[in-house]
């Protein structure tokens, strides 16, 4: 995190990624959200997601987690990481394990996850 970005300026970012389109939601500490939309799973919708993503960058620290299961998030991680970017990878099983038992709050469910 840099030195002028405080606990604050995180923002939890979670994508559910799948075969021709990934969804992308962020959110900060407050569960307000911050950005979200879709893009296709071409060079042409990575790089939409970069450029919105390095937008946001300027405001806060990015926390990215992908849900990809079956290995559908690959690409959009190697992208990500190629662009600067930490990932993490969510395991899709215990995503669902989680919301079966309570649903949560945006953030806690991406903090259970970290």
């Amino acid at each position: 995190m840099s030195k002028n970005k405080s606990i604050q300026d995180e923002i939890f970012i979670g994508v559910d990624c799948h075969k021709e389109t990934h969804y992308l939601v962020a959110i900060d500490l407050r569960n307000q959200q911050k950005a979200s939309f879709q893009f296709t799973n071409t060079k042409k919708g990575l790089t939409s997601c970069v450029a919105k993503l390095k937008a946001l960058s300027k405001k806060a620290h990015l926390n990215i987690g992908l849900e990809g299961a079956y290995g559908l998030g690959k690409h959009l991680a190697k992208y990500l990481i190629e662009a600067g970017f930490e990932v993490y990878e969510i395991n899709s099983a215990l995503t669902k394990k989680v919301e079966d038992v309570e649903p949560q709050d945006g953030v806690s469910l991406i903090l259970e996850m970290h």
